[in-house]
């Protein structure tokens, strides 16, 4: 299922998130206001490994995953019926009052 402009547009409001990603469920990046090359490929490696390993072995991931950062980002990724959500947040955000916030507007939206 596509992410919808709307949502994209009310996830960019909430306060603490500093990118968004739209990615099919093979890792193509659909969607993104992340400038950084790098961190974009890191973001579609991640979430693409979903599909991968659900395919290959099986494995039923979770449908939300926090990804801490090391310096100054937090990455959210969320499993969304064939497609997937990534949201970068910045590392004083909390990322699971935000994550929180983000399940909200995608069942309110999807």
């Amino acid at each position: 299922m596509d992410l919808n402009k709307e949502l994209l547009h009310d996830i960019q409001k909430i306060p603490g998130i500093s990118s968004i990603s739209s990615i099919d469920e093979y890792g193509e990046l659909l969607y993104s206001t992340e400038a950084n090359a790098d961190i974009t490929s890191f973001i579609s490696f991640v979430a693409g490994m979903n599909e991968t390993l659900e395919e290959d072995i099986q494995l039923k991931l979770a449908k939300k995953t926090i990804i801490r950062g090391p310096k100054d980002n937090n990455l959210i990724i969320f499993n969304t019926q064939g497609s997937i959500l990534a949201v970068q947040t910045t590392r004083k955000s909390p990322a699971l009052g935000i994550s929180k916030m983000l399940e909200f507007l995608l069942r309110e939206h999807l």
